[in-house]
């Protein structure tokens, strides 16, 4: 059984080192531009010293020469932090016993579900997540030339946000945090970015039949991604889809855990901005006063 790890509480700072992996694959060789932007963006405004790997821009590296890079990147000790630079496989070839002996932040969503919950992390200090005035879900091609300028291309299109729905806000709860991206936690338990609210049902009734569900306290839904590159549904569409999934959500829990505390399109997934939540560790839902606040540490 895989220890459960705790994240040092070091915090970044500007001469941090911090390694930059691919632990799914390497997509900044394919595309170099939209990678090579964002590191000049975390050198020249957070002034972190970034350390790429092998396999960092290395399109069809093997599950273990990605696993080498992680391995290598905990058993440093100089290096204090871990950023993904895509989405992340379960790899067969981690050292856990190193890595627990060796915790530090790890960031990454999407398909890194599958290592968040490998590692288990947490790590100080209280943060509110605040609803977002607006946001933006519309998909920009990484083909685009325009990512090869210092500014990248024109920011998607923003919308105005609905603010957060809840359901049940009648109590204050604070548990620790489990979850991640619906399609990936489906393949832990054996959606995509667009799930239909079906797909959504139907995997959240399976974690129901096996007693998942009725575990947790209370449920926070990020704002569902209602686009991507080939679909670009109208404001009307977008918003149906987005109650679809609220409905298809209630249903389950209805059946498996009515009491549960319900907060939709919390912003963490991924539509833009995104909060951070620290995976594993604790966070409070307050119904009647409405805040969320994530606790690191």
């Amino acid at each position: 059984m895989l220890p459960i790890l705790r994240a040092s509480q070091r915090r970044l700072r500007p001469g941090s080192r911090v390694a930059i992996v691919s632990p799914s694959s390497g997509a900044p060789e394919l595309f170099p531009h939209v990678h090579d932007l964002a590191m000049q963006r975390l050198q020249s405004e957070l002034q972190l010293i970034l350390v790429e790997y092998p396999t960092t821009r290395q399109v069809g590296a093997t599950p273990r020469e990605r696993a080498a890079d992680l391995n290598a990147a905990f058993s440093d000790a100089s290096i204090e932090a871990i950023m993904a630079t895509i989405g992340g496989d379960k790899l067969p070839f981690l050292d856990s016993g190193m890595i627990a002996k060796n915790p530090k932040p790890f960031i990454g969503y999407s398909d890194n579900t599958n290592l968040l919950n490998y590692l288990w992390n947490d790590n100080g200090g209280n943060f509110e997540l605040h609803p977002v005035s607006e946001f933006s879900e519309d998909e920009q091609s990484w083909n685009d030339a325009a990512w090869s300028n210092p500014n990248g291309p024109q920011p998607s299109p923003r919308q105005a946000s609905t603010g957060r729905h809840l359901h049940q806000p009648d109590r204050a709860i604070t548990s620790p945090i489990w979850g991640g991206n619906l399609e990936t936690l489906n393949w832990n338990l054996a959606a995509n970015q667009m799930s239909s609210a079906a797909y959504v049902f139907r995997t959240l009734r399976n974690a129901g039949e096996r007693g998942l569900l009725a575990q947790f306290s209370a449920v926070l839904v990020g704002r569902p991604k209602a686009s991507n590159i080939e679909i670009q549904p109208t404001s009307e569409q977008r918003m149906q889809y987005r109650q679809e999934q609220r409905e298809a959500i209630l249903k389950a829990f209805s059946y498996y855990n009515p009491d549960a505390m319900n907060a939709f399109d919390v912003d963490f997934g991924h539509t833009d901005p995104q909060w951070i939540l620290p995976y594993g560790g604790m966070i409070t839902v307050s119904g009647p006063q409405r805040p969320i606040i994530a606790h690191f540490g």
